[in-house]
């Protein structure tokens, strides 16, 4: 999973709209990226890069060998399918504005060990919803558990614009419970809110107006 960038200046300022690096990045974080301009690209940086097919990525860096930089997003469970040059990659992600908040992102020593937290976490999560899958998914397809669902706490549709893009939310009450991922083009629903929710009747980004907001 990637996390394509979209640039208002040369390469200072970025937005992330994948969920690849969760929890490190959240989706319409604004990064702040630093060039390397000499500096050395270490292992447990987080690094913006040019990918195959030419997008932009931000991944963190987990192995570095004599054929090259190896990357994974600290959300997946794979190290990415490409080989990175040195060349390929155009600065290092050192933080991110959330909201009216700036929140140091970690590379070196630190942040490999956060981006092995993360991966074991994301592993675990991986094994215990494949063990359930079968319950989870009849459960939630079924409807068993929406019937009982009080009508205040009916899950709705947060449709709105930030930063230049249109996102959506769903809510439970007064409790965010998932997002639509514009780079899956799918909901992102948390568990076991999934058993709440009538993943059908839910809209997508044929849906709504992904109109650039103005700059």
């Amino acid at each position: 999973m990637n996390d394509q960038m979209t640039s208002s200046s040369i390469a200072s300022s970025m937005i992330c709209v994948g969920q690849s690096m969760y929890p490190t990045l959240h989706v319409l974080d604004t990064l702040s990226i630093l060039p390397y301009a000499g500096r050395s690209i270490r292992r447990g940086d987080v690094v913006i890069f040019i990918a195959p097919a030419q997008k932009k990525v931000t991944h963190r860096v987990v192995l570095m060998t004599n054929q090259g930089i190896k990357t994974r997003g600290d959300n997946a469970l794979s190290v990415d399918d490409w080989t990175l040059r040195p060349d390929d990659i155009l600065g290092q992600v050192i933080s991110v504005k959330r909201g009216n908040h700036k929140i140091p992102v970690y590379g070196g020593p630190l942040g490999f060990v956060i981006g092995v937290k993360s991966h074991k976490i994301r592993w675990m999560k991986y094994r215990l919803t494949q063990l359930l899958k079968p319950f989870y998914d009849f459960a939630s397809t079924s409807g068993i558990f929406r019937i009982w669902l009080p009508a205040g706490l009916k899950p709705r549709v947060l449709s709105f614009s930030r930063r230049g893009y249109a996102e959506m939310q769903l809510q439970m009450g007064q409790k965010a419970i998932g997002s639509y991922d514009l780079e899956q083009k799918r909901w992102m629903i948390k568990p076991p809110y999934r058993l709440f929710v009538d993943e059908a009747s839910l809209p997508n980004d044929g849906q709504i107006n992904f109109e650039e907001a103005s700059r």
